[in-house]
């Protein structure tokens, strides 16, 4: 498992500024895009309350680099299409080829008879994990669309004017 200290943290403030902590200055969403690039593993905190923002930073991030891809709109369109199975499939084996791979939790089967109520503390820890997994997916997903979105702007570089 990774620890904190494995990621490149960005505190997020109110006026929307990002702090990049490790190179100690103030940061762009195309400068996070280039870390992502190379393989950095972003986690966006926000400033003054230590809440994950990753997942809306990581959108944004998503949302200027499919404005700069001819038929960029499309794409990210048919992938919220698809079937949510399919989307994290596809977050699964780009993630399994990155360094920051991290296997998805699975469901664990209902039990046979009938549980007992967990108390409201029990619910409340349960329903924070259950969060913390789908940002987890979000995540996952933000980063396969990020990627697939990479090759896209590589290929259209690389295609010759007609």
């Amino acid at each position: 498992m990774r620890s904190m200290s494995d990621d490149h943290v960005i505190k997020r403030y109110a006026n929307r500024k990002l702090y990049d902590t490790v190179r100690r200055r103030f940061t762009t969403l195309d400068e996070l895009a280039q870390l992502l690039e190379s393989g950095v593993r972003v986690v966006v905190r926000d400033h003054n309350t230590g809440a994950d923002r990753t997942d809306e930073v990581l959108a944004q991030v998503v949302s200027r680099q499919v404005k700069n891809i001819p038929g960029g709109i499309d794409m990210l369109a048919g992938v919220l299409r698809a079937p949510v199975n399919v989307a994290l499939g596809v977050a699964g084996s780009v993630a399994a080829s990155t360094p920051a791979a991290q296997p998805a939790a699975t469901p664990t089967p209902e039990p046979a008879e009938e549980p007992a109520k967990p108390s409201a503390e029990e619910e409340i820890d349960r329903q924070q994990a259950e969060i913390r997994e789908l940002r987890e997916q979000v995540s996952q997903l933000t980063q396969a669309v990020t990627m697939l979105l990479q090759d896209k702007v590589r290929d259209t570089e690389q295609k010759p004017a007609d």
